[in-house]
């Protein structure tokens, strides 16, 4: 599933030119489905043992479009001995993997990041003080519930202050407000329902772990979410995290979203 580090970027480095990376992010079904099609019957024959990387694939809406082409696509890269990494924001669909003649072992679940991992990430941008790194390390985690996205965000904007003292009175906080920009603008392209864009900024507002029954529940407030089951469905995974034994928690790129979005007086209702 999604890496929490690309680890298939290093991969890529280490294996070029014999290591070929699709970019899917934002596609189709559709165009997944001729690009899947094109790789794996059309384009030139890669040499034996080369890498594929299916990065960022959408198995959720419009999955079915393309579901017989990627067995085929999988299929055809394995049978070459190729090694196929995908990474995805939600599982597989329980029939997928067998279709493949794969195991559920295969796959891989990737935590947060940890304030160890988060220093070596600081150590790459040229953090160079441990003292500074350590210290940065606690506070990025902190701030980013380890969230990728949201650790690079803010090791670049710490770099590009020189790596000052992460702690004082006077230091405020990182401002991630344009990283979160971006979120909400890949929500709204990424989830055509509104239902669950709707929901996704009601739920946006709880601060700690919910079960599925909760937020349907907030489904049902006044003007009520159409299909709030389907709506959940569609959130799982970018949008919302799971945390174990039927438990969720929204994705820290969303976190008060619906104080950005919608006026003071329908965040206090909500409330």
């Amino acid at each position: 599933r999604t890496c929490a580090l690309p680890i298939y970027l290093l991969l890529v480095a280490g294996n070029a030119p014999h290591c070929r990376w699709i970019d899917l992010r934002g596609l189709t079904g559709e165009e997944i489905r001729l690009l899947l099609h094109q790789e794996a019957f059309i384009s030139r024959t890669p040499a034996s043992g080369s890498y594929y990387v299916l990065d960022d694939l959408n198995v959720g809406s419009g999955f079915s479009a393309y579901e017989n082409n990627l067995v085929e696509f999988c299929c055809a890269i394995l049978s070459r001995g190729g090694p196929l990494i995908i990474t995805t924001q939600t599982g597989f669909p329980p029939n997928l993997l067998s279709r493949i003649n794969l195991s559920s072992g295969v796959e891989l679940q990737v935590p947060p990041l940890v304030a160890s991992e988060i220093e070596e990430v600081l150590r790459n941008f040229g953090c160079e003080d441990e003292r500074r790194r350590k210290i940065w390390g606690l506070v990025i985690q902190g701030q980013t519930h380890g969230h990728p996205q949201l650790v690079l965000a803010m090791a670049r904007r710490v770099q590009a202050e020189s790596w000052p003292e992460p702690i004082g009175p006077t230091k405020k906080p990182i401002d991630l407000s344009e990283v979160r920009r971006e979120a909400r603008r890949l929500l709204r392209e990424n989830l055509p329902s509104e239902p669950a864009r709707t929901l996704a900024f009601r739920l946006s507002l709880l601060s700690q772990p919910f079960r599925r029954h909760h937020a349907l529940s907030i489904a049902k407030h006044p003007p009520s979410v159409d299909l709030p089951g389907e709506a959940f469905d569609l959130l799982v995974g970018p949008w919302i995290e799971q945390e174990g034994e039927g438990y969720f928690r929204i994705s820290p790129l969303l976190e008060s979203a619906a104080a950005e979005v919608w006026p003071k007086d329908e965040v206090t209702k909500l409330h």
